[in-house]
């Protein structure tokens, strides 16, 4: 993720930003070893959703193949239930 002004956000009259990427929609693949996503290890997660938000990106859909050590089947079936879910 590359933050660039005038491409990705832009600075108002008052010095606050605008993201100009309203009309974007990103789908995230997140995959772990160990960590759940959205548990308070996950670090990842919120961090994207923060930058993608300043970026102007608010329909962000997140794919999750989370503890792929502790359940490697689990979770490539849950990860790929959510995909079979995305609408075409």
């Amino acid at each position: 993720l590359a933050a660039r002004v005038k491409e990705t956000f832009k600075y108002n009259e008052d010095g606050s930003r605008v993201g100009l990427l309203q009309d974007k929609q990103v789908y995230l693949v997140i995959t772990s070893g160990g960590t759940k996503l959205n548990s308070k290890e996950d670090f990842l997660t919120p961090w994207l959703t923060h930058v993608l938000n300043f970026f102007g990106i608010k329909k962000i859909n997140i794919i999750a193949a989370d503890q792929m050590a502790i359940d490697y089947e689990k979770s490539v079936k849950a990860a790929e239930e959510q995909i079979n879910k995305i609408p075409t």
